[in-house]
């Protein structure tokens, strides 16, 4: 990403060295220039970080081999000095590696091989060439290990917080009496943990590889909120719930006292309902409103979602509010319903204004419900037909 010399400098990084991306064509070292202007000094290991592994064990051997092997880095070099690195994955330090520079280093003055430290090496070369900048996105289009798919660490971390919450509810309503799911749970995190191994969690796989991931993770996830919910109804039905309205019970999985927002899905039967409101277990008030409604004929509320503000929710424990008919108190707050009380409908106005025009939209259909010419205040919308623009398809009557 073009911001990592940003990020790099300000770490206290001046140079970086890579394998798995690269300008493709030009030199192996260059400046990369940031959005934000900051230049990083880069190396691009083109021939991998194999460059001198598996070495021969003797100089007849090796000679060729070295020779081979650094006539890949000098198609690309701009000084000569060549960043030969040797070694592999997991592999120990070849013992005799050491020996061979020396021994070749004797017998032949055409090449010398010096065993550095990185920043020798940068030492050696700085000032050494005009090395050209270049900016921009160094992700080539290549699939695999150049991957860094966002959405397996995304779902790496909604799993771990959803497997957790389904340890804690299975113990808690284990001990109260119902059989333990942690079979199940456990079941469900090996896939989880499977997929953070790390040339998986790293999202670096092709489309195939990617796919079996994300269906790992979805079988996780669906035995995982099953075992949760399963839990949780255990639970709340032995919570005392009776009263006014619709209770709803707020769980804390975490360790300490929570506050947080929630959201709730409700339904009212009554249809005289207008405007509803959330109260604790000890009958305050607290902030709510309606996120989405559905109404009667009447104008009651028939089915909603709502967002309300839960305090003080105990460590490991539950709040019960009430989803209630509103009353005729203030506010806790002045988060209130955003909803127009409209028959049969779910509106949510958005405006839409300049010097010139004031236009009001129905943000769930897009239909316009108002246009305004400000200038003479002439409304474009007709009363009696509110939704202008709205696509209406009627039956034709007239006859052939």
């Amino acid at each position: 990403h073009p911001q990592i010399p940003q990020l790099m400098r300000k770490c206290g990084f001046d140079v970086n060295v890579f394998q798995r991306i690269g300008t493709i064509e030009g030199p192996t070292e260059y400046w990369w220039r940031g959005i934000d202007g900051t230049c990083l000094f880069c190396h691009w290991m083109r021939a991998t970080y194999c460059v001198l592994y598996p070495a021969p064990g003797t100089l007849r051997e090796f000679r060729p081999f070295a020779e081979a092997r650094l006539a890949e880095l000098r198609k690309h070099a701009l000084t000569s000095h060549l960043l030969a690195v040797s070694g592999a994955d997991l592999t120990p330090t070849q013992p005799h590696i050491a020996n061979l520079f020396e021994e070749h280093n004797r017998a032949y003055d055409d090449l010398r091989f010096v065993v550095s430290t990185p920043r020798e090496y940068f030492d050696a070369i700085r000032g050494q060439a005009d090395f050209p900048t270049i900016e921009g996105d160094l992700n080539p289009v290549f699939q695999g290990c150049y991957s860094a798919r966002i959405a397996v660490k995304q779902w790496n971390r909604r799993l771990e917080g959803l497997l957790g919450d389904a340890e804690i509810a299975d113990a808690a309503a284990h001990l109260l009496g119902a059989p333990t799911q942690s079979g199940a749970i456990d079941e469900a995190w090996l896939g989880v943990l499977f997929n953070q191994f790390h040339d998986i969690l790293c999202g670096s796989h092709v489309d195939k590889a990617y796919a079996n991931v994300i269906d790992r993770y979805k079988a996780s996830a669906a035995s995982g909120a099953a075992c949760l919910e399963r839990s949780l109804d255990w639970l709340g039905e032995r919570i005392d719930t009776r009263g006014e309205g619709v209770p709803i019970v707020v769980m804390n999985p975490l360790g300490w006292e929570r506050d947080d927002a929630a959201e709730c899905r409700v339904a009212f039967s009554e249809k005289d309902v207008h405007e509803v409101e959330v109260r604790n277990s000890l009958g305050r008030l607290v902030p709510s409103d309606l996120l989405a409604c559905e109404r009667y004929e009447t104008g009651g509320v028939k089915r909603a979602t709502i967002l309300f503000i839960a305090r003080g929710v105990p460590p490991m424990g539950f709040e019960v509010y009430r989803v209630v008919r509103a009353s005729a108190e203030k506010p806790a707050s002045d988060l209130g319903t955003n909803q127009t009380v409209f028959p049969m409908a779910d509106i949510h106005r958005d405006v839409i204004e300049n010097d010139h025009v004031r236009v009001e939209i129905d943000a769930w259909n897009g239909a316009i419900l108002s246009l305004v010419h400000k200038p003479t205040g002439r409304e474009y919308v007709r009363p009696d037909l509110p939704f202008a623009g709205s696509v209406v398809r009627e039956l034709d009557k007239i006859s052939g």
